[in-house]
């Protein structure tokens, strides 16, 4: 159900964090699951450089749109603030989409690439442990199909590193699964 002013749905109680919001497909994405009535808290590494996307299309949703900077995905408890968020009985069910991803062409070297996909899908995970509580409902890793097609060379050569960064953080995803014998609703899409 709208309401009356722009078209915004009214709010349904449920939260969804969404890491990189800024980034093409989880901004499509932190959208999509406005306009299905969800809060969402969107990672950034920079808030001045997101502001952008809350002053524009996300503008009509107001306070069911917040961001949250992560300034270093790498820093131990990163995303912990994020996951949290505040502990109300109001804040409803969460669903966690891990979405952000080194995805620059100027980044070259495997540490700058795939080691931060990896290291920072792992601190997403841990946040998961460590901050999410019982009121997760899911979470979801976007990897890529490139994960798939073309992720399984090693040493990756320049033009692989996307690639390679995409299947090493999602078999840290199924090893963080395994390890903690979980049947949790986890998954990792390809787009």
């Amino acid at each position: 159900a709208a309401s009356a002013s722009h078209g915004v749905p009214r709010p349904n109680g449920k939260i969804a964090v969404v890491t990189g919001i800024n980034g093409y497909v989880a901004s499509v994405l932190g959208h999509d699951l406005l306009f299905k009535g969800y809060k969402i808290r969107g990672t950034v590494r920079s808030l001045a450089c997101s502001q952008a996307l809350a002053d524009g299309a996300y503008r009509p949703f107001g306070a069911q749109f917040k961001l949250v900077q992560v300034p270093d995905v790498l820093a131990p408890r990163a995303f912990d603030d994020a996951v949290k968020g505040e502990r109300r009985a109001a804040d409803g069910e969460r669903g966690i989409h891990h979405v952000a991803s080194p995805a620059n062409p100027n980044l070259t070297t495997v540490e700058a690439v795939v080691h931060v996909a990896v290291q920072g899908t792992k601190n997403v995970l841990q946040a998961v442990r460590n901050a999410a509580g019982a009121q997760l409902e899911a979470l979801v890793v976007t990897s890529s199909i490139t994960a798939i097609m073309n992720g399984s060379r090693t040493p990756p050569t320049p033009d692989q590193l996307y690639y390679a960064s995409k299947v090493a953080a999602e078999q840290a995803v199924w090893r963080w699964r395994e390890a903690l014998h979980t049947r949790s609703s986890r998954k990792t899409c390809e787009p």
